[in-house]
């Protein structure tokens, strides 16, 4: 076990102290990996604000410095910050699109809902992830998750 303590498993054991070291461990592993825990913030917070947050602001709210954040995220994630929150707009259009029926909700809606500009802006955006039009788009040639 990599704990520094050694823990006595027989039935005698006092098991507080057990727990002391058990979560003394983990809080040590949770501040050891500092850039982990930034990015799951980043992606708290971006999830937190609907993808409706710039960098600098999630900048702010860590009280770092965006070229620190987006380093960090870009080493741990291989995405921009930008490019991530971009990923989950297009995504959340999409799941609207294939999980209701095409002729119900038009893609203007989900263009506007999603915060796209106008629907022509919400087309480019899709054909350069899908290279297909929303139109032409087969949802079953795509791995897409079961609806949420």
């Amino acid at each position: 076990m990599p704990f520094q303590t050694k823990i006595e498993t027989d039935l005698n054991s006092d098991i507080s102290a057990l727990l002391n070291t058990i979560n003394s461990y983990f809080e040590e592993l949770n501040t050891s990996n500092l850039t982990k825990n930034t990015i799951e913030k980043i992606c708290a917070i971006i999830k937190l604000h609907d993808e409706e947050i710039s960098v600098s602001e999630i900048g702010k709210s860590l009280n770092s410095s965006q070229r620190s954040l987006q380093i960090k995220f870009k080493i741990a994630t291989g995405l921009t910050i930008k490019n991530y929150i971009q990923i989950l707009k297009f995504r959340k259009s999409v799941d609207q699109m294939v999980n209701s029926d095409l002729e119900k909700l038009k893609l203007t809606d989900v263009a506007l809902y999603n915060k796209y500009f106008d629907q022509s802006h919400f087309i480019k955006k899709f054909k350069d992830v899908t290279k297909t039009t929303p139109k032409m788009f087969n949802s079953s040639l795509y791995f897409l998750s079961k609806k949420r």
